[in-house]
């Protein structure tokens, strides 16, 4: 059982401060920008990345998913907004902060492709506007570039760490979610598109199955 102890104070040894929190959040301030000028670049820059994917052959999926990943990268000392880039139609999968500039990696569905066009125009579209700034303010923006993203945006390491000795035979960690029967169709499924070569060895973390993957690296 527990008993009421008297505290012991040493006085002179401490001063009272008021709390303070190591967490000041995430700010909503979000500067206008040049609606024309901005709206349109975004605008061009994500029709290109669609561009793109349509012009690619159309190879098996991997996964069941089909979509595209892209990198949206933030003006400076400018924070994305995660529930405008984390909901329904896009799903966040990493945030990164470097050199005052976040980056986020995003999926969309194919499905949804046309929902971050919509948000785009729906920002040019001065009838749509709210009391203060065009519609999707705080997301559009934020945004400074869209890009495809690749490989490399997925990387969790240093980036000096991506290997950039063509042609040598490297071994990766591949983190997949899910059962570990549906995950290593997806492993054996992503060695033969690749030209790689699965492990023997994998580690299981509830959910989650660490695969260790051998492949060539070619980079452009």
């Amino acid at each position: 059982m527990t008993t009421n102890k008297r505290h012991i104070l040493l006085n002179g040894y401490v001063s009272p401060e008021n709390y303070r929190s190591r967490s000041n959040g995430r700010s909503p301030q979000v500067p206008a920008r040049d609606r024309a000028v901005h709206g349109i670049s975004l605008l061009n820059q994500y029709s290109r990345i669609l561009n793109h994917y349509d012009e690619r052959p159309r190879l098996p999926p991997v996964t069941d998913e089909k979509g595209i990943y892209v990198r949206l990268i933030s003006f400076e000392q400018c924070d994305l907004p995660i529930d405008k880039i984390d909901n329904t139609y896009f799903k966040l999968c990493s945030l990164v902060k470097s050199n005052n500039r976040e980056t986020a990696i995003i999926y969309i569905n194919e499905n949804d492709r046309t929902k971050f066009t919509k948000k785009i125009n729906d920002y040019l579209n001065p009838s749509k506007d709210g009391i203060e700034f065009p519609r999707n303010h705080l997301l559009i923006d934020s945004i400074q570039n869209i890009e495809l993203a690749d490989i490399t945006s997925f990387w969790t390491d240093k980036k000096d760490l991506i290997p950039d000795d063509h042609g040598v035979e490297k071994w990766f960690e591949l983190w997949l979610k899910g059962n570990k029967e549906d995950v290593l169709n997806i492993a054996r499924r992503l060695c033969e598109r690749i030209n790689g070569r699965l492990g023997n060895t994998s580690i299981n973390f509830f959910s989650i199955l660490l695969l260790f993957l051998s492949v060539r690296v070619y980079r452009d």
